[in-house]
């Protein structure tokens, strides 16, 4: 943010005045994991563009400093579990077996225990771990609710969320944005945390 908004910058091309004296570690490590995981992660801009969204959502907010930099960080790293998972399962056009969805499921543990074992990301690794919860409850791994959620994972799920639906991909057309915020709407309540999806619905007015 301090270099300019509306923009991507990698994290190797941060200026040390530029970043949070006690997180800098910690975004260089997180996108060497990102480049180690390769093809599984999204498209080399997502990661990117996930973690300033899910920061620029917390900020808006009213989060503390700290949530907004664990916001940032957890955007960097929300598919870091998809390393464990197989390509073909990755690469399915058609509905996943249960076997194959139970492999899914995993892949948020795996990113936690990653992530807990480096002490310099290891702020992020709840937020890793519920990603996939849902506000009414009905989630995984632990079936949280509402704020029980880490705020980073309802801002991180919302985001995502939305970046996954603009990004085109083998199976399906990518939905513009209008319809993408729509979605997130209506599943505001049951799936994302509803003051989540406002705000975040006001950063992309804001960019618009």
């Amino acid at each position: 943010k301090r270099t300019g908004r509306d923009r991507v910058v990698r994290a190797s091309n941060v200026r040390a005045e530029d970043m949070p004296t006690d997180m800098p570690e910690a975004f260089r490590l997180a996108q060497a994991l990102i480049q180690l995981a390769g093809s599984r992660i999204a498209g080399a801009k997502h990661p990117a563009l996930v973690a300033d969204l899910s920061a620029r959502t917390a900020e808006a907010l009213g989060a503390d400093r700290m949530a907004v930099l664990r916001s940032r960080l957890s955007g960097w790293l929300h598919d870091i579990g998809k390393a464990s998972v197989p390509d073909d399962i990755l690469e399915k056009p058609g509905p996943l077996d249960a076997d194959e969805w139970e492999v899914v499921r995993r892949q948020h543990l795996f990113g936690e225990r990653v992530v807990r074992d480096l002490p310099a990301l290891a702020d992020a690794a709840d937020a890793v771990r519920h990603l996939h919860e849902r506000f009414d409850g009905t989630g995984y791994p632990d079936g949280l609710a509402g704020e029980l959620i880490p705020l980073e994972s309802r801002i991180v799920s919302v985001v995502s969320a939305y970046a996954a639906m603009t990004q085109e991909r083998s199976y399906r057309s990518a939905m513009d944005t209008a319809a993408a915020v729509a979605e997130l709407r209506a599943c505001a309540g049951t799936q994302f945390d509803p003051r989540a999806v406002e705000a975040f619905v006001g950063i992309l007015a804001e960019d618009a």
